[in-house]
């Protein structure tokens, strides 16, 4: 809460600078991250950076602050480059969220999921897309 209190206009650049603490930062915090600050790819790329010491909620609230759809739309419209943008966060996404990743996008990611720390149902669905795009193909 400090972070926001302190820096209640947190620019892009700012919060580069202030990357290596997005490990200890409250949920709360993350929850209030303003929506520019994530459509920015130099933002997601440091989250993405620093994601290995993030705590399981911390990567939930920021899966969850994803979802607004003026950010990027609906789950099924996402573009390739955002999903590798938010891989280590996509397995924290609701399950209903995650089903809706389409075979391509899922497709898209291959070679990525093995280290994507995935759970039972989110596993299901990547192997269930993984499968039948391959029987598809020949």
């Amino acid at each position: 809460a400090l972070l926001l209190q302190r820096y209640p206009r947190l620019t892009s650049q700012l919060f580069i600078d202030l990357s290596p603490l997005i490990p200890f930062l409250a949920v709360s915090d993350l929850m209030r991250f303003p929506p520019s600050l994530l459509v920015n790819d130099s933002v997601l790329a440091a989250i993405r950076d620093y994601s290995p010491g993030m705590r399981p909620e911390q990567k939930e609230a920021l899966a969850k602050r994803l979802l607004a759809p003026e950010l990027f739309g609906e789950v099924p419209a996402w573009p390739q480059e955002l999903l590798w943008a938010v891989l280590p966060l996509l397995p924290h996404l609701p399950l209903e969220s995650f089903l809706q990743l389409s075979p391509h996008q899922i497709q898209a990611l291959e070679d990525s999921w093995p280290a994507a720390g995935l759970g039972p149902g989110h596993a299901r669905h990547v192997l269930r897309s993984l499968v039948n795009q391959s029987v598809q193909d020949g």
